[in-house]
C-alpha cells in the first residue's frame, strides 16, 4: 500500500490539553514516557547537579507509551483497533521546531492521527512533499516508508501501529 492522508478522518473534537496532561500525568507515575531532546552543548548549560541538567534550549518532545488513558481518548483508539492498529503513543511537544525523531521508518505500518495542533510530514511516496496535518486527520505510513514530522507549535498526536 501507498502513504495516504484522510482529512477529518476521526472525531477528535472532545480531546483538551487538559486530557492529554493526564495522559502525561500518568506516564510521569509509571514511568512509561521517554523524550526527545535537543542535543545540549556545553554553553547551553546553566546548571545542573546529580538528578537535573537546566539548559536554555527548546522543551523536549515527550512520548507517552502507557496503556492508561483519558476516557475521552476510547473513541480513537477504539476507531484503530478496527483498522487493525493495536498499539499507540502520544507525542506531546510545547513548541515550534520541537526535537523529533527526524527522517526515519518503522518497521510496522504507522497511523498519525492529531488532536491538538498542527504537524507537517514529508513522506517518501505521497507525492505531496509537506502535508500539513490538522486535528482528526489521518496519514497512512506503510512500514519502512520513510517519513520526517515537523512540529509548528504546540501539539498532541497519537501514533498508532
Amino acid at each position: 500500500m501507498r502513504p495516504r492522508v484522510k482529512r477529518q478522518e476521526v472525531d477528535v473534537s472532545g480531546i483538551t490539553w487538559e486530557d492529554i496532561l493526564k495522559k502525561l500525568a500518568y506516564d510521569v507515575q509509571t514511568g512509561t514516557f521517554t523524550q526527545i531532546a535537543h542535543h545540549i552543548e556545553s554553553d547551553d548549560v546553566l546548571n545542573e547537579n546529580d538528578e537535573i541538567v537546566l539548559t536554555k534550549n527548546a522543551p523536549p518532545t515527550i512520548i507517552c507509551e502507557g496503556h492508561k488513558s483519558p476516557f475521552v481518548f476510547n473513541k480513537v483508539i477504539t476507531a484503530m483497533k478496527k483498522l487493525g492498529m493495536s498499539e499507540y503513543h502520544t507525542y506531546i511537544s510545547f513548541c515550534e521546531d520541537a526535537p523529533t525523531f527526524g527522517r526515519h521508518n518503522d518497521d510496522s505500518d504507522v497511523m498519525i492521527v492529531p488532536v491538538i495542533g498542527t504537524v507537517s510530514y514529508d513522506v517518501e511516496g505521497l507525492g505531496l512533499g509537506n502535508v500539513d496535518l490538522y486535528p482528526g486527520d489521518l496519514l497512512y505510513i506503510p512500514k519502512y516508508c520513510y517519513h520526517a514530522p515537523r512540529v509548528y507549535g504546540p501539539r498532541a498526536t497519537l501514533s498508532f501501529s
